[in-house]
């Protein structure tokens, strides 16, 4: 990893700790309480909070779950690819090959990050009319 990525990832780590931290706060539970909850220590939950110490992907499904937040949002917030986000890319070499060929022509220049932004809203549209499809078959 490069300094500046690894910087900046260690910046991710802090927000993200306080992210959480302010969750448990907000609703005013301890660290003990969201520790015994969660089947880690307090102090484990305190480096986290701190930003010292970067849970596992299973630790940050069971947060987003415990504090009722979209687990993608913590995942992001981390700089993080959810589990099984990770799971369906892994398993269908056509999306990897899609997203890869995507990343080549930026990296290349032959099209924007806009342009780019823009492929891939029309791929979720046709994915979400041919899920709605699917529904009313039902």
């Amino acid at each position: 990893m490069l300094e500046d990525e690894k910087h900046q990832q260690l910046i991710r780590q802090y927000d993200t700790g306080q992210y959480l931290h302010s969750l448990r706060t907000q609703k005013g539970l301890t660290q003990p309480v969201v520790g015994k909850a969660l089947g880690i220590s307090p102090s484990y939950l305190s480096e986290i909070e701190k930003g010292v110490r970067m849970p596992s992907d299973e630790l940050i499904e069971e947060f987003a779950s415990y504090y009722s937040v979209k687990d993608n949002d913590l995942f992001q917030r981390y700089g993080k690819i959810p589990v099984i986000v990770r799971h369906e890319i892994l398993e269908h070499p056509y999306l990897q090959d899609t997203l890869a060929e995507l990343r080549r022509l930026r990296k290349k220049g032959k099209i924007t990050d806009e342009q780019s932004d823009k492929l891939l809203r029309e791929i979720t549209t046709i994915y979400k009319k041919h899920i709605d499809e699917i529904n009313k078959g039902e």
